[in-house]
């Protein structure tokens, strides 16, 4: 006779927590500013610090789902070069830092979200010398602005419903996707 065995098995969620520039707000149609937003952030160091240690997210797939893997990231924590991008950027578009806008970031009405981002604000401010300011809303209000493009910067929970790439990397074929939060495509 055989012997059950009651045991639980766990598997992480195929998730990732997006920080999303929308391409069509204006600075943010620049590739050069979004690229000097990026590597001002120490990505290892934040998700150690808010989210528990996980794996920081370079692909706008979950971990299992992207071929990124290990060290090799074509974005990484450098403020001299996020510097850099910020002033080529900023030329391109005919700004300076005193008269570049005041940059919203739209994320959900919870502790962790907002502590989240209260953190990047400082450190995009201290490092390129901007302002931001933070907005919150309850998910549905959230969700419904980040559809409709009414947002600068904004924060997204994905969490992919079957186990293939071209699930998420759908919503990025053509721009008037509804959950194609960023406004950027790829044919």
């Amino acid at each position: 006779m055989e012997q059950l065995v009651n045991e639980t098995v766990y598997y992480k969620k195929p998730s990732v927590f997006w920080c999303i520039f929308n391409v069509s707000q204006h600075p943010f149609s620049n590739l050069k500013i979004r690229h000097a937003l990026s590597f001002a952030i120490d990505r290892k160091k934040m998700m150690h610090h808010f989210f528990d240690g996980s794996k920081p997210a370079f692909a706008p797939l979950p971990e299992r789902l992207t071929m990124q893997q290990g060290d090799n990231f074509l974005i990484r924590e450098n403020k001299a070069e996020a510097k850099s991008f910020f002033d080529e950027g900023l030329k391109e578009i005919g700004l300076t830092r005193e008269n570049f806008p005041v940059v919203s970031i739209a994320c959900m009405n919870s502790s962790l979200q907002k502590s989240f981002f209260e953190s990047l604000k400082e450190l995009w401010e201290s490092t390129l010398g901007i302002r931001c300011q933070i907005e919150t809303y309850d998910w549905p209000d959230l969700f419904k602005k980040m559809t409709a493009g009414d947002f600068q910067i904004g924060a997204m929970y994905w969490l992919t419903w079957i186990n293939d790439p071209i699930y998420t990397l759908n919503a990025f074929i053509d721009n008037v996707e509804a959950v194609n939060f960023p406004n950027w495509e790829n044919k």
